[in-house]
């Protein structure tokens, strides 16, 4: 008897020490729209998610831009219902959405406010806004890299830093005009190649997709240059083969085309927290 009384004081005990686990309630927001308007929710990032709990809600990103929503009724005075929205920062959105012939509201910006109760962040890791800011830190590295370069006609790239963290590795690039023609970007590919090829035989690529670019620019004036950074998952390059780095010219022939070695790539890349 003694026995059984010990152990459940010893259970009591054991409970008494695990932690609550805590909750989060999410507020939603109250929202009208109506089904002769358009309601536009301008996000700081990117709408990766949206879930409507009514077909009675018409829902779409707008045409080539990726973080505003556009929100409208499919028919009048529907029944109250909700929305859910997921950002690329990793913040959920939490709507309540009544019909109103005129809504008090046809855009919402959050870019820059502060939501409370109305949000939480979701991501289980890196995400558009841990992102942003360490890119941003990156950008303002010294140059720790000299050889890594190519020259077209003018239009140098080059990789003047790597740096790692995590899984991520983050490239510091830069893209300098050295002539009187502004350079218009057309695209920047990044893929591994095989050293060499046999003749009639093609040759392998295979294209690696950064996770996130910053401040990758789109027109570099004549005599001007532009740092940018290029996130990717962490990497090494197999046996005769090297990764290749190209920028090419809208309409032109200026195309700078930078070739890594593994070697290189493992003897250059730093801690990020150094």
């Amino acid at each position: 008897m003694k026995k059984i009384i010990v152990r459940a004081i010893a259970g009591l005990l054991l409970i008494s020490t695990i932690p609550a686990i805590a909750q989060t309630d999410i507020e939603a927001m109250n929202l009208e729209i109506s089904d002769n308007k358009t309601t536009n929710l301008v996000y700081p990032y990117a709408v990766i998610s949206v879930d409507r709990g009514s077909p009675d809600l018409l829902a779409q990103k707008a045409a080539g831009v990726e973080n505003v929503l556009q929100i409208k009724a499919a028919i009048a005075d529907f029944e109250e219902t909700n929305l859910t929205v997921i950002t690329a920062d990793g913040k959920l959105y939490s709507y309540v959405l009544n019909y109103s012939n005129n809504p008090y509201q046809l855009n919402i910006n959050y870019k820059g406010s502060d939501v409370t109760g109305s949000l939480t962040d979701v991501s289980g890791g890196p995400n558009a806004a841990v992102l942003e800011k360490t890119a941003a830190l990156v950008t303002q590295r010294k140059k720790a890299i000299s050889s890594m370069n190519d020259d077209a006609f003018g239009i140098n790239l080059s990789v003047m830093g790597i740096y790692s963290t995590g899984d991520l590795f983050y490239f510091q690039a830069k893209i300098e005009n050295n002539s009187n023609i502004d350079f218009d970007t057309d695209q920047l590919r990044v893929f591994v190649r095989d050293d060499s090829r046999a003749k009639r035989t093609a040759t392998q690529e295979v294209e690696i997709h950064p996770v996130y670019r910053y401040a990758e620019p789109s027109r570099i004036p004549g005599q001007a240059s532009q740092h940018f950074v290029l996130v990717f998952r962490k990497f090494t390059i197999p046996d005769r083969k090297h990764l290749v780095i190209q920028l090419f010219e809208s309409n032109g022939g200026r195309n700078p085309e930078l070739k890594i070695k593994n070697r290189k790539l493992v003897k250059t890349v730093r801690p990020l927290s150094e």
